[in-house]
């Protein structure tokens, strides 16, 4: 029964995001340089449902717990890189317009990264409790 209930909500959880990119917000976070680390914060989310799916929910705990540590560190090294970059283009152009454009890019990444590992945190957290009881 674990498993159809698995599936069922997997399946829903799914439609759910394919609604998502076919409306627009998904494309948005996957857009540009944030796509490469917003797909692979999905892919460890993707590993740990692997890992509940299998009946491996220690495993997959491990996995949700890392989730949110790391959405903190990606927004930390967000603001780090939009600080850098806002610097870095008042120091070589004195053009506030393209100070401001690289704070926003780098803040953006760090905002949609943060965003995909909570998203995967509660995706992970609501698969392990509905299905395993945990």
């Amino acid at each position: 029964m674990a498993k159809l209930r698995f599936f069922v909500l997997q399946t829903v959880l799914i439609a759910a995001l394919v609604a998502l990119w076919l409306y627009g917000p998904l494309q948005i976070a996957l857009a540009g340089e944030a796509s490469y680390f917003v797909s692979a914060v999905l892919a460890i989310g993707g590993v740990g449902l692997l890992l509940s799916g299998i009946g491996r929910s220690d495993d997959a705990e491990r996995i949700q717990d890392m989730l949110p540590v790391l959405a903190v560190v990606a927004m930390q090294a967000g603001i780090l890189v939009a600080l850098g970059t806002v610097g870095q283009a008042l120091m070589s152009s004195g053009d506030p317009s393209k100070a401001v454009g690289g704070f926003f890019e780098a803040l953006s990444t760090a905002l949609y990264v943060s965003i995909a590992a909570l998203t995967s945190y509660l995706w992970l957290k609501v698969t392990r409790w509905l299905v395993h009881g945990e």
